[in-house]
């Protein structure tokens, strides 16, 4: 029995496996597909970190408030990510190899601490849940602090079950210093849950104090994030204005497999590891009118580690029919992704 049950196991590893090497294969095959950096947010973050290596932090400041009315953090992903490429006069070619390696790394990561707290196999079930999932590809494929914040999450939760405070400081300053109140709404429900704890709260009110000049001057603007992202247009942002006019069609469309994460936000008998995934989701609704399609790329990794684990412990007919339907669902957007890839029509800025 225990070692039908460890060759199991093994291939549940192997599968997971397949899957990294899938993730890599679309990163690839959509880059090479594409002769510039796909998606428009990275001309405008690598154009800020010009500015910030040539003209300094206040002029990058004034470039953010002149376009978006919104100091938008204090430029760790511009300095720290897409700097070396400022400098080394290689932005293009830089970010494309990024755009390579950003999403397999987080998918990587994502299996990995789904494994060490759930198993290969829920892990497995988590794979195959977010490689079917346009909002998790649409945030992790893209160069941008965003794609940060979600490499960073599952890092930011192992540190969180594992005691490792001065990590959980570290990588979360780094994310809302690259992406300001986003990055903070990722990482809030996490720490709030670990406040409850005597022993984490002199770590989380520490970090609070390192974050404060970029939560404070997020504070300070925020009437511009306002103007700027509660107006969005068909043209300036049309996920958000789907999201809010056509929710029935746009929500499950974009979030596909990982909706049948949702159940399992209510299941009794949590894990503390699936608490403290509940507890991220909840807190990351201060997203939600701001950067609704966002919250949606945010939410789908604590969503699939979620019902990754939730699934592996049901029944093994549940566990079967459960996984037919998603890998299905996984199918069907891999093959939509891949056919966009072959008829190269992933979005390039127009001449």
């Amino acid at each position: 029995m225990e070692t039908q049950r460890n060759e199991s196991l093994d291939f549940a590893a192997v599968l997971c496996f397949l899957l990294v090497i899938a993730a890599f294969y679309f990163t690839t095959s959509a880059t090479l597909s594409a002769p510039q950096v796909i998606g428009a947010d990275w001309y405008y973050h690598i154009e800020l970190s010009k500015i910030l290596l040539s003209q300094g932090f206040f002029q990058a400041c004034n470039y953010n408030l002149q376009h978006i009315s919104y100091p938008y953090g204090f430029f760790g992903f511009q300095l720290l990510i897409l700097g070396p490429s400022v400098i080394m006069g290689q932005t293009q070619l830089y970010s494309r190899i990024l755009q390579i390696l950003l999403l397999p790394t987080t998918f990587t990561l994502v299996l990995w601490v789904t494994a060490k707290q759930g198993g290969s196999k829920a892990a497995f079930i988590a794979g195959i849940m977010l490689l079917g999932c346009w909002s998790f590809v649409d945030g992790a494929f893209q160069v941008r602090p965003e794609s940060l914040d979600l490499l960073l999450f599952p890092l930011i939760v192992l540190a969180l079950m594992s005691t490792r405070k001065k990590t959980f400081a570290g990588l979360s300053a780094l994310s809302i210093y690259s992406h300001g109140p986003a990055a903070f709404s990722n990482i809030y429900g996490l720490a709030a849950n670990r406040l409850r704890q005597k022993s984490w709260r002199k770590t989380i009110l520490l970090t609070l104090l390192i974050v404060f000049p970029v939560l404070a001057i997020s504070a300070w603007y925020i009437t511009g994030a306002l103007n700027f992202w509660g107006h969005q247009t068909a043209t300036s942002n049309p996920q958000e204005l789907a999201f809010w006019q056509t929710p029935l069609n746009f929500i499950p469309n974009y979030m596909g497999a990982t909706m049948i994460g949702i159940p399992f936000l209510f299941r009794r008998g949590k894990t503390g590891f699936e608490s403290l995934l509940t507890w991220g989701v909840a807190g990351s609704l201060l997203m939600l009118p701001l950067w609704a399609d966002r919250w949606l790329q945010y939410i789908s990794i604590p969503l699939a580690m979620l019902a990754g684990v939730g699934i592996s412990r049901m029944s093994k007919l549940k566990q079967t029919l459960i996984i037919v339907v998603l890998f299905i669902v996984f199918a069907f957007y891999y093959i939509t992704f891949m056919s966009v890839s072959f008829s190269h029509l992933w979005w390039q800025p127009t001449a």
